[in-house]
């Protein structure tokens, strides 16, 4: 078994095995980065929903 890994160049070992956790990491924290600007959006929405109901119920007492 030993034989067989020794026919293995360093180079590709290091690539697989070094590939991986940078991609799995990149990729969380580019999910991460997705998840943060929808909670921004949807906090942003709800906000802006919030003004306006307060917007039109002050113009409807007002008139």
């Amino acid at each position: 078994m030993n034989e067989e890994l020794s026919y293995v160049p360093r180079e590709t070992i290091g690539a697989v095995t070094g590939y991986i956790p940078v991609y799995l990491v990149l990729d969380e924290y580019i999910l991460n980065l997705l998840l943060l600007i929808c909670l921004v959006h949807l906090c942003l929405l709800l906000t802006w929903t919030f003004d306006i109901l307060v917007y039109f119920s002050t113009y409807l007492e007002s008139s």
